[in-house]
């Protein structure tokens, strides 16, 4: 199969991964609105937008170096088992801090632990997504993120109905539920396709050599990503303390449903193209490249 038809394929199934997911995301907002509240929803945005932007620097650098690395590896089973212990260990490492500046700032232990098994548990999803992308089984993508997005919505709104917890806590459990029955599915799926690999070389692939390859590269580009992310996070957090969590909830529902938009445009050609041209650069297919660029 030509690069064309190779991106002309994921390209579409992105798109359905992304599309049901923003879908289903534009009719939660005006539910968990109602429910919450427009201070509720976006206090709860806050705190998640936080939990995103630690999963962005503890895992971002990991992730775009599975991007890059990963098609060149003569032992992708390895790398891909090196990348998750990379990840945990890194997430162990920050799990203290983070959780106690949380049980310090909102004097909330249970919250706290909450946020950093959320942030584990996006982080692990992100780096299965990246390498399930990298091995190109886009359409496993459809799959996982409309497991996570109808489990997320289904269980938030049900426990939000039905019990008087906290809804921080409820919600915080439901991302947690949800991008964990993702990490599942994608688990599952990427083990099938290392199972049926004809994969002749068996090199073995150092642990901290694999450690370092991916600071140095991904580490750049992960600030990168996280200065980009942190702007929107500031006006978040100058709305909420200048003009009012109400403000700050109306804005975060306007701004999830338009980005959800910006996102099911750009996003498709990103995720299917980065891999593509890795691998085509990798075995040195110069005109394949520029046909498609």
């Amino acid at each position: 199969m030509s690069l064309f038809l190779r991106f002309k394929k994921d390209y579409f199934n992105y798109l359905i991964s992304i599309i049901l997911p923003a879908f289903i995301t534009s009719i939660s907002v005006p539910v968990f609105k109602h429910l919450l509240g427009a201070k509720g929803y976006g206090n709860f945005s806050i705190y998640y937008n936080a939990a995103l932007l630690c999963t962005a620097i503890t895992t971002g650098w990991i992730t775009q170096s599975i991007y890059r690395f990963y098609p060149s590896s003569n032992n992708k089973k390895q790398f891909a088992k090196h990348s998750i212990i990379i990840a945990t260990l890194t997430q162990l490492a920050c799990f203290l801090p983070i959780l106690i500046f949380i049980w310090y700032e909102k004097n909330d232990l249970l919250l706290g632990i909450l946020i950093c098994i959320a942030i584990y548990t996006v982080s692990i999803q992100f780096l299965y997504m990246a390498i399930t992308q990298s091995s190109f089984l886009s359409r496993k993508t459809i799959y996982s993120e409309t497991i996570r997005s109808v489990a997320y919505i289904v269980i938030a709104v049900a426990l939000i109905t039905i019990t008087p917890s906290q809804y921080l806590y409820i919600l915080f459990l439901a991302v947690i539920v949800s991008f964990f029955l993702s990490v599942l599915y994608l688990q599952r799926q990427t083990k099938q396709y290392f199972n049926i690999q004809t994969q002749e070389a068996t090199e073995e692939i150092n642990l901290k050599s694999q450690v370092k390859i991916f600071y140095k590269y991904g580490a750049p580009l992960s600030m990168w990503f996280v200065f980009a992310y942190m702007l929107s996070y500031i006006d978040k957090i100058l709305i909420l303390r200048n003009i009012g969590a109400e403000e700050q909830g109306n804005y975060q529902a306007i701004f999830d449903l338009l980005s959800k938009g910006i996102t099911v445009i750009i996003t498709p050609v990103l995720i299917s193209m980065f891999p593509l041209l890795t691998e085509a650069y990798e075995k040195r297919e110069v005109v394949a490249i520029k046909k498609i660029a």
